[in-house]
């Protein structure tokens, strides 16, 4: 389902949200708010005052839209490797004690020892061919962030590493980006960010501009003090291949 337009009930961001999720977290304060009431907000904000209220850090399950939601969690496979491990180390380290029995009854299933390890063979081959597959995915993925989000801080001119949480980028294929930046920021302004960040995306990931469409899936918003922007792809017209929409 498309996301829809919300703003922070507490520092009135400007944020894409999934309809389909009750709840919603801001990446500017860290605020945790119903979506309902973010997206009323976004509609009127008629004499609400937004409070402004500083937050604690945010450590509950992951709020984001789910497009945005990594399908696979490399640390999370980590983790679970290493309570596995845990695991055989302890019962090598009980194998001495005494076996005991339950009195429960154990099914027979009646399967010979060959199905049975052919059965497991299957499955350790299916576990690993996935692994094999989806641990290079992720692993390039983030790696192609870090050098996009380098290369586009120096782009715009600002230090990747002092600067570096003011750009956060977001997608499966990197292609939703959030730039926060200083002062008025005029619709031209907005336009060439959103430029500067396709130009450099293409770059890593070996796009041929002539035959490719820089723009195609790509969003951005621009946020400052001031105001903010919203910039999406609109593939189908190659005369305009974006818009740039006001968020004040």
């Amino acid at each position: 389902m498309a996301l829809k337009e919300g703003r922070c009930p507490n520092c009135g961001s400007i944020l894409m949200l999934d309809p389909e999720q009750e709840k919603g977290h801001c990446l500017y304060c860290d605020a945790v708010f119903d979506n309902a009431k973010a997206f009323a907000l976004a509609e009127n904000v008629g004499d609400y005052v937004f409070p402004h209220e500083e937050q604690p850090p945010y450590e509950g399950p992951n709020l984001d839209p789910k497009q945005y939601q990594p399908r696979f969690d490399v640390d999370k496979l980590q983790q679970s490797i290493e309570a596995n491990q845990r695991k055989q180390a302890a019962k090598r380290q009980n194998s001495d004690l005494p076996l005991e029995l339950s009195d429960q009854a154990i099914p027979d299933l009646n399967m010979p020892r060959k199905q049975v390890a052919w059965v497991a063979g299957v499955a350790v081959l299916i576990a690993a061919i996935f692994l094999a597959v989806m641990i290079p995915i992720s692993l390039q993925r983030d790696r192609v962030k870090a050098d996009l989000s380098k290369a586009y801080l120096q782009e715009i001119q600002l230090d990747p590493v002092a600067d570096a949480e003011k750009l956060l980028i977001r997608g499966n294929d990197n292609s939703q980006a959030v730039v926060l930046v200083k002062g008025s920021i005029s619709e031209e302004d907005a336009a060439d960010y959103f430029e500067k960040f396709c130009q450099e995306r293409a770059k890593q990931l070996h796009m041929n501009p002539e035959t490719d469409n820089l723009y195609r899936n790509v969003g951005m918003e621009v946020i400052s003090t001031e105001g903010s922007w919203r910039i999406i792809a609109t593939p189908q017209d190659p005369g305009r291949p974006y818009v740039v929409i006001s968020g004040k």
